[in-house]
């Protein structure tokens, strides 16, 4: 069964999750933004993974390739996503033969990049050994492990192939050894882990990947991931059961909703669902654009600004924002079954995510105004040389 949340056993669910292969879009909307990931997107983004070192910091890792990391230290992230979403296009249309052999031959980099112990992340192993686990709050180790167990989730419930299931089990086995009550304390300075172990939960039924999940989220508010705008920034600011209000990086804040709504509809801990009905109230009535997207500054962290900040011209709405509203939005409308929830992603599916890329699938925008001209030049139309963020790019064609 290649399901993308799978709550078939879930504590909590108003509806049972869809076998993606039992569903055929036949509308005018969706269906051509499809038909574009099909054809163009996944074989320009793997061209652009190519180009811009993402897939060679994997050979670098191996000794394959001499150099130094290239981009940014997340780009791990963005080789997953990307396979991520081969693997979505091999449930619903089979992409071309030479796209699933690409992704194969990209997941034996990962799995001969992966260190024994489990650790994985090309940076600190090509030249930065020194530097594990010293900056939680953005070196982005776990959030780029999460990245890599959704991957290996969607590519296994997609074909039945186990290769890169087996690298995350055994990422996952040692984060599980690495941090927790008897290990290390801490926290991911960029959400995105926690919504990954409680799939991986539900995938393999080891319920020490919800409890790992459950530990991060309860070891916020303790100041372990502190951003360079204070605690707020990365939701350290109070304990998550205390957060009432959406508040600091857009994307992060919205990620952690979605792995706390997770760890809800497997645990019923009721404080957990007060938590996200009261940040859903601010965020749609308080904090969000006309189109859906979210986050008023750009120049200041990528924040959600104040109640009722939500600037036209200078408004950030990135598309990864929008991403994560509709994740989020959607785990909400699984676990209640409500119909706001679909109505926030009916209007993300029509005027912010659908509107960042071009209909060739080949320039997209990073930002997405209520109006332009907009000062901020992320707004211009862009590839991943010129954003220089391939998460914006790679993640809309998971969705």
């Amino acid at each position: 069964m290649s399901h993308i949340t799978k709550l078939d056993n879930s504590k909590v669910r108003a509806f049972d999750s869809v076998d993606m292969t039992g569903v055929k879009l036949q509308d005018s909307l969706l269906e051509r933004r499809r038909s574009v990931n099909h054809g163009p997107s996944l074989s320009y983004q793997y061209d652009e993974c190519e180009r811009t070192g993402r897939i060679d910091n994997f050979r670098m890792a191996i000794g394959l390739k001499e150099g130094k990391p290239s981009n940014r230290i997340s780009c791990d992230a963005d080789v997953y996503k990307w396979i991520e979403a081969v693997a979505y296009d091999v449930a619903t249309a089979a992409p071309p033969s030479e796209v699933k052999a690409k992704a194969d031959n990209v997941i034996d980099l990962i799995e001969q990049a992966q260190e024994k112990s489990g650790y994985l992340l090309t940076w600190n192993i090509i030249d930065k050994k020194s530097e594990r686990w010293k900056d939680l709050a953005y070196a982005h180790e776990l959030y780029c492990g999460g990245h890599l167990i959704q991957a290996a989730l969607a590519y296994h419930r997609a074909t039945g192939e186990k290769k890169l299931l087996h690298a995350a089990i055994k990422w996952a086995d040692y984060i599980d050894s690495y941090f927790g009550p008897k290990n290390r304390s801490g926290t991911s300075g960029h959400p995105e882990v926690e919504m990954a172990l409680v799939e991986l939960y539900r995938e393999t039924g080891e319920t020490k990947y919800l409890t790992l999940a459950e530990f991060f989220i309860d070891e916020r508010g303790k100041g372990f991931v502190t951003g360079s705008r204070g605690a707020i920034q990365k939701q350290d600011h109070l304990p998550v059961r205390k957060q009432v209000t959406v508040e600091g990086h857009t994307v992060c804040q919205l990620y952690l909703l979605c792995g706390i709504s997770d760890i809800y509809s497997e645990t019923g801990d009721h404080s957990l669902l007060t938590t996200l009905e009261k940040q859903w109230d601010n965020f749609t009535r308080k904090k969000m654009a006309i189109t859906g997207g979210g986050g008023a500054h750009h120049d200041k962290g990528e924040m959600f600004g104040l109640d009722y900040e939500i600037p036209n011209r200078t408004g950030y709405y990135e598309t990864c924002t929008a991403i994560a509203s509709f994740m989020w939005n959607w785990r909400m409308l699984q676990i209640t079954g409500e119909a706001n929830y679909a109505d926030i992603k009916g209007m993300l599916t029509c005027a912010a995510t659908s509107s960042h890329y071009t209909p060739g699938g080949n320039r997209y925008l990073q930002a997405k105004r209520s109006c332009l001209p907009s000062p901020i030049s992320h707004g211009q139309t862009a590839n991943l040389e010129r954003c220089g963020y391939g998460c914006r790019l790679v993640k809309r064609l998971t969705l």
